[in-house]
């Protein structure tokens, strides 16, 4: 039987910005001047790091390449009710703790037990759907709401310690 628990992020509102396009274009893809649909609200977040987070739960490195392609076209849901879908995941890239874009090819085919001693993180672009929930999208841009992430699995280790 699979599994399933959640993890929480901090959402960040992608405002319109010179800056921000210069710093972002080359880690996700976000929206060009002129693509922003005004009925959506567009965001990035923090989705899972490699490591311990505050959950006591373990990323692996390896592992989270591993997933990598289930990240993508993901729904937004509130609360982890699954029928309350407010938006969707629309791009995903990983990064190292300076934030630069890591080629997830060159990881995919690098050696297991080397990229487990590397710390990254993977960041997600998505949207709200405001013109359907204005109400939660000006809470979502006010910073009131964070990222929860599901994560579905077959079997786990345990780590105590250095030892898994």
């Amino acid at each position: 039987m699979d599994h399933k628990f959640y993890l929480e992020a901090d959402i960040k509102v992608q405002e319109e910005s010179t800056e921000l396009r210069k710093a972002a274009a080359s880690v996700i893809n976000l929206p060009k001047d002129g693509e922003k649909q005004h009925d959506l609200l567009y965001f990035t977040a923090l989705f899972v790091s490699s490591g311990a987070n505050i959950n006591k739960a373990y990323f692996m490195p390896s592992e989270l390449i591993k997933a990598e392609n289930t990240i993508v076209n993901k729904a937004l849901d509130v609360e982890h009710k699954e029928e309350e879908i407010i938006g969707h995941i629309y791009d995903r890239a990983f990064i190292d703790p300076a934030g630069n874009k890591l080629d997830i090819r060159e990881l995919a085919a690098g050696n297991g037990d080397v990229i487990n001693t590397q710390s990254m993180h993977v960041i997600i672009a998505g949207i709200v759907y405001k013109n359907r929930f204005p109400n939660l999208a000006e809470e979502v841009a006010a910073g009131s709401w964070k990222v929860s992430m599901e994560c579905y699995f077959k079997d786990y280790e345990v780590k105590v310690g250095n030892l898994i």
